[in-house]
């Protein structure tokens, strides 16, 4: 449940003889403290759905339906995620993204001054941890890189494209745009640069040497 000052605003779950699950307990609030986004029930049930509230009288300011999604790219269907998202520094704009695994299927982008959506579907090979930009609608992305979950996988992945000469590169994609500027390439196989946006125009990266470097957008 979610708390201000000793008053509960919205039950998120609740058990008593069974658990029943209102919301998802990840939430984000806006910057002005206006807006609160939260995720309503879970993939399969009719009413999932990303649910935006007014948090001054908790009514639904803007609600996006799974079948919604559906409609405009049935390819972007799958859990809806907050963990790459969140706010614009206006409270204007809020992000979150559809995933399977470890693969980010695509974007949605809620304007919540003109009350409509977009979805832009996600470049190849964008990961869960790629990062994306709330001010300017960009993600870093590794071209070529997967996930396994399994170690012993992972490192014959690894010595295998160091034999053939496979590094790692890093871009940064445009998604309202399609644009991509190239960023860093290293001789590793599968190395993850850490992407991270310090401010709106910074990226931070680290190199296999530990090294971090910071790319200025212009």
């Amino acid at each position: 449940m979610i708390i201000v000052e000793k008053k509960m605003l919205i039950l998120l779950y609740e058990k008593k003889e069974k658990f029943f699950s209102y919301y998802s307990t990840e939430f984000r609030t806006s910057p002005d403290e206006q807006y609160i986004s939260l995720v309503r029930g879970y993939l399969g049930k009719p009413d999932y759905a990303l649910v935006i509230k007014d948090l001054a009288t908790l009514e639904d300011a803007f609600t996006l339906s799974i079948q919604d999604i559906e409609k405009r790219n049935p390819d972007l269907v799958q859990d809806i995620s907050f963990s790459g998202g969140g706010w614009s520094k206006n409270s204007r704009y809020f992000w979150a993204d559809t995933s399977y695994g470890a693969n980010t299927l695509g974007f949605i982008r809620i304007d919540m001054q003109e009350k409509k959506f977009d979805l832009f579907p996600s470049p190849k090979d964008v990961l869960g941890g790629d990062a994306l930009n709330l001010e300017r609608g960009l993600t870093t992305i590794h071209p070529g890189n997967v996930w396994y979950g399994v170690t012993d996988i992972t490192e014959e992945e690894k010595a295998r494209r160091r034999k053939e000469g496979i590094g790692t590169e890093l871009y940064i994609h445009n998604l309202l745009t399609g644009e991509r500027t190239f960023i860093a390439s290293t001789t590793e196989p599968l190395w993850f640069y850490q992407p991270r946006w310090t401010s709106e125009t910074e990226l931070q990266y680290t190199l296999p040497s530990g090294e971090k470097r910071v790319y200025v957008v212009r």
